[in-house]
């Protein structure tokens, strides 16, 4: 009878064996516990061997009491459900069956389905008309001196909540999305938030509605992961990163965050960058240097928040890798049509992915790591070290490529003097290379059916002088190393009749290139096709990095000698003119300083028991 009863006990340990290895729970998970709000109960992401082979996945799945949902195909994760008995805890029971499945010898990984969430969502709508003027975040930026050069190009993602297609200022440019949130193919914004990423990344500018986005020509594809609560999970973030990459999205957009690191997540940014698209992410509103995900893995682009005194935001996160972009009181696009107004990193994130999109619009070919090297390391100082520095767009778009000036700059009219006074800087220049210059914008003029210009001899000098100061001195712009400007120049080549404006180009090797430039610049056109122009200074010089400056002064010829105080003369087709200087109380302007009057709207930041969380803007109490 023992010997029986041994014979049984071995064949039960023989059966046994041959059962797929279900392991007993570990005593603790090798992590930080995450919180309850950080992830899915009941839903769990796993990565199985490569080796594994179908009937053992099964085997796993039917001892575990999971079950595969679905499968992200390009990264090989299974999202994977389990039913949680209605007595035990489910966050607890989660974390347990993540334990298990990881230490199951046919699984890479298992890990919970994290979530992420919105990281700005406004409470109140500001007045519903063209708000450029309120636009601070754009001159700070050096935008409107981009825009004269590239409007963009290239597709930028947006995964967020959705969007509102219908809002005028993406009319034609919105791609066809997703929705990862309801799994079909309208990913109609039903919370707000993705509208007013979309609108300050891209909308479009200068044609009087509502607002004006960094990039205006970027195509924009929907793509949404975060549903009307602002919240998402990472499994959704991770199919839409691999879905945008794989649909032409040159730049992602992720205006979201969460507090834990996923390998599913980080499979998919890798996946994308692998791609060559940059991703572009919000580094968080907590107020701290702890990552938020996706914004701390290395294939990201992070971006923390900055106000109108270049000072971190005291919401932002920051990280000595990442940039900062202004992000407080951002006016932007609603959803339902008009403007919204919010601040938060979710906000000076897009104004990166744009800055990306007047990269590709400059040069197409830019590879992610280019256009991240760019936007990196073309910034202004800022006031603040915790950061890398505060986005400038107007260097990037010049360091990727030679371009024409910044802005073209009309003089005006002033006060002609009699004597010349020519600078004793003056290089000879060759004349037929001018003399090419002449001809073509002359061909330009015909085209347009307008006279024209001749050559003459004191705007010639102007312009010269102009050309061979900025290759003597290194530098691409109007303003002379000696303080002098386009009008003074004139004046003191002793130009007898009006000045009109002045066009330089840096870079350029030939005529043609600089005026094809020219001609592509609605401002730069401007002045050259002037109907009050007759004559017409070329000056041109060789040094410095830019190589081959051009400089153009353009005069009125026989009008009348003007006698009135000097003015600026505007032109119809040129940029938004950029606000002034903020007056002491902005919108956006913290409460406690100020005593808001009654229908303005002021800053609000909530709080949470781990510090500052979201800022809106409100109407004031």
């Amino acid at each position: 009878m023992k010997r029986l009863r041994l014979l049984l006990i071995l064949i039960i340990i023989l059966l046994s064996s041959c059962r797929p290895a279900v392991p007993p729970l570990p005593a603790t998970i090798d992590r930080p516990w995450p919180s309850r709000r950080d992830f899915v109960s009941g839903l769990i992401l796993v990565k199985f061997r490569s080796d594994a082979t179908a009937k053992g996945i099964d085997q796993v799945h039917r001892s575990l009491g999971g079950q595969a949902e679905r499968r992200i195909e390009a990264l090989g994760i299974d999202v994977v459900s389990f039913t949680v008995a209605g007595e035990v805890d489910p966050w607890l029971a989660t974390l347990e069956t993540v334990a298990r499945y990881t230490a199951s010898t046919i699984v890479e990984w298992a890990e919970p389905d994290y979530l992420a969430y919105a990281d700005a969502i406004p409470l109140a709508l500001v007045p519903n008309d063209p708000s450029y003027s309120g636009q601070w975040h754009l001159p700070k930026i050096s935008a409107p001196a981009a825009w004269d050069l590239t409007t963009g190009a290239g597709v930028i993602a947006v995964l967020d909540t959705g969007l509102d297609a219908a809002h005028a200022d993406f009319a034609g440019r919105v791609l066809p999305g997703w929705d990862f949130v309801n799994g079909d193919a309208n990913p109609a914004d039903d919370q707000g938030h993705g509208t007013m990423v979309a609108g300050a990344a891209a909308a479009k500018g200068n044609n009087g509605v509502a607002v004006a986005g960094v990039c205006w020509n970027c195509q924009i594809l929907p793509v949404k992961v975060l549903n009307s609560s602002g919240s998402g999970t990472y499994d959704a973030i991770a199919q839409g990163i691999v879905w945008a990459a794989d649909h032409g999205a040159r730049v992602i957009n992720l205006s979201l965050g969460g507090s834990s690191s996923a390998q599913t997540l980080q499979e998919a940014v890798n996946y994308a960058w692998g791609k060559g698209v940059l991703l572009v992410a919000a580094a968080g509103n907590s107020a701290t240097s702890t990552p938020m995900y996706p914004a701390g893995y290395a294939n990201v682009l992070a971006v923390a928040a900055s106000d109108q005194n270049d000072r971190l935001a005291s919401f932002s996160n920051w990280g000595t890798g990442k940039v900062s972009a202004p992000g407080v009181g951002i006016y932007t696009t609603a959803r339902g049509g008009g403007v919204s107004s919010a601040s938060g990193t979710s906000l000076a994130c897009p104004l990166v992915s744009g800055e990306a999109g007047l990269l590709l619009g400059r040069n197409p070919g830019l590879t992610a790591a280019q256009l991240r090297t760019a936007i990196e390391t073309q910034v202004d100082p800022g006031n603040d070290s915790r950061v890398r520095g505060r986005v400038n767009v107007y260097k990037a778009v010049v360091a990727v490529g030679p371009i024409p000036s910044p802005t073209p700059s009309p003089v005006g009219s002033w006060t002609p003097t009699a004597t010349p006074r020519p600078s004793a800087t003056v290089q000879p220049t060759p004349v037929d290379v001018e003399q090419q210059v002449l001809v073509l914008i002359n061909q330009n003029r015909a085209s347009a059916g307008l006279a024209a210009l001749t050559m003459e001899g004191h705007l010639v000098v102007a312009a010269r002088r102009q050309s061979a100061d900025m290759a003597a001195n290194n530098f691409c712009g109007h303003t002379g190393s000696d303080g002098s400007t386009p009008g003074s120049r004139i004046v003191d080549a002793g130009y007898p009749y009006a000045g009109l404006g002045e066009t330089v180009a840096c870079g350029y090797p030939t005529a043609e290139a600089a005026v094809v430039a020219w001609m592509g610049s609605p401002g730069h056109k401007a002045i050259l096709l002037d109907a009050g122009a007759r004559d017409i200074g070329v000056g041109y010089a060789e040094g410095g990095t830019y190589g081959y400056l051009w400089t153009c002064t353009t005069g009125t010829g026989g009008g009348p000698v003007p006698t009135a105080t000097p003015t600026v003369v505007p032109t119809a087709t040129r940029t938004p003119v950029p606000p002034p200087t903020p007056a002491a109380t902005p919108t956006g302007t913290p409460m406690a300083t100020r005593t808001p009057a009654p229908g303005q709207y002021c800053l609000r930041c909530l709080k949470t028991a781990s510090g500052p969380d979201d800022c809106y803007v409100i109407p004031c109490p």
